[in-house]
């Protein structure tokens, strides 16, 4: 999924630990929806500990809500319209043909930033926990994610990885950083 320049990962957070996370989110909720993700990040330690890793992510925060309101811009504009079409011409009917598109735009925007962030989340407890060797090869990363979410986070890696302990390790190895023996 591209995500854009302003989503680019944190320089802590190492690149490919955040593709592989961005994929299980991806492929989780192919199979599950996005509906209730929004939700899942929007709490208080979440928004705290992404807000906090640098302007970057801010950016991606203010994306997100920006396609929120234009989203809902978009609705009202097409009720509106549809209200003065019946009321005195139907060529404002051309109107909803541009705003519904633009609502599915700013929607596919949303969930992508919301698929992002919630991979964020996910890689920065994969690091604090230690999960298929990242926080062994990445000591200063952990640190500084443990800091953000505290200690021994899972709430992403219980949703996600549900049943990490019955992961073969040829499997997680796969997962861990490239190059870790």
């Amino acid at each position: 999924m591209a995500t854009g320049t302003a989503a680019d990962p944190e320089p802590f957070l190492p690149r490919e630990l955040t593709s592989k996370c961005n994929m299980l989110v991806e492929k989780c909720h192919k199979d599950l929806g996005w509906q209730s993700l929004q939700a899942r990040v929007v709490t208080k330690t979440n928004m705290v500990a992404l807000a906090c890793l640098d302007s970057r992510m801010m950016t991606v925060l203010k994306e997100t809500n920006t396609a929120w309101k234009l989203r809902i811009a978009c609705w009202v504009a097409s009720a509106l319209l549809l209200v003065f079409a019946w009321i005195f011409s139907w060529w404002l009917l051309l109107g909803v043909v541009v705003a519904v598109p633009l609502e599915r735009k700013y929607s596919a925007l949303e969930k992508c930033r919301w698929m992002f962030m919630s991979s964020v989340l996910l890689s920065l407890e994969m690091l604090a926990n230690d999960i298929a060797g990242w926080g062994t090869a990445y000591p200063a990363e952990r640190i500084h994610a443990i800091e953000l979410l505290g200690p021994q986070p899972t709430e992403w890696l219980d949703f996600y990885l549900p049943r990490r302990a019955n992961i073969d390790a040829a499997t997680m190895k796969r997962f861990g950083p490239a190059g870790l023996e």
